[in-house]
C-alpha cells in the first residue's frame, strides 16, 4: 500500500498503520528467536536451525528475508564462536560450550523486522559468560543514547567506550 511521506527534519515519519506492520512483523521474528532458541542443544546441526527458520517463517505468511539478498544462501544467520556475525548454516553440529548468535530477519505484509539473540549451547566457560555480559551492557549503553536529535555516532561512541574499558573492543565493517 501506498503511504503519503511524512518527512520531520529529514526523518520519515510512519502512519499508524506502519507502525502496526512493523510491530506484526517483530513479534514473528521475536516468536522466531524463541523456537530456534530451544533448539541450541549440543548435537544440534545448524543447517537444521535453518530449515526449521525457513519453514516456521513460510507457515506464518512471510518470507525470510536473508535468502539470496547479495547471494546469501540461507534464511538466517546462525553464528557460532568466533564467527562474528553472518554465519551461514550448514553441517556444523552445536557443541557443549559453544555461543550461537541466531539473527532472524523476516518480511511480512511488506515489513522488515530484524533481530538477534546468543545463545548458550550447553555449559559455556566464564570467558565466554563475561564477553556476553558485556555485550549486553554495550548494548543497554547505546539504548540509553537513543532520544531525539541525537546522532548515530554518539550511539557507537558509547558503545565503543564501554566495551574498551571492559577490555574488549568493536568488530568494524
Amino acid at each position: 500500500m501506498q503511504h503519503k511521506k511524512k518527512i520531520v527534519n529529514g526523518v520519515y515519519i510512519k502512519s499508524e498503520e506502519q507502525i502496526e506492520g512493523i510491530r506484526k512483523a517483530g513479534e514473528l521474528v521475536g516468536r522466531t528467536l524463541k523456537l530456534l532458541g530451544e533448539m541450541v542443544k549440543p548435537g544440534v546441526m545448524t543447517e537444521e536451525i535453518n530449515r526449521v527458520c525457513h519453514e516456521y517463517t513460510l507457515d506464518h505468511g512471510a518470507i525470510p528475508a536473508p535468502l539470496n539478498y547479495n547471494g546469501f544462501p540461507k534464511s538466517v544467520c546462525v553464528s557460532v564462536n568466533e564467527v562474528v556475525c553472518h554465519g551461514i548454516p550448514g553441517n556444523y553440529v552445536l557443541r557443549d560450550g559453544d555461543l550461537v548468535n541466531i539473527d532472524v530477519t523476516s518480511i511480512l505484509d511488506g515489513y522488515y523486522a530484524d533481530s538477534n539473540f546468543t545463545f548458550y549451547c550447553g555449559a559455556v566457560d566464564e570467558v565466554s559468560k563475561k564477553l556476553t555480559e558485556v555485550t549486553f551492557e554495550s548494548l543497554v549503553k547505546g539504548i540509553e543514547q537513543i532520544f531525539p536529535d541525537n546522532h548515530l555516532s554518539n550511539i557507537g561512541y558509547k558503545i565503543q567506550k564501554h566495551a574498551e574499558k571492559r577490555g574488549y573492543s568493536v568488530v568494524r565493517d
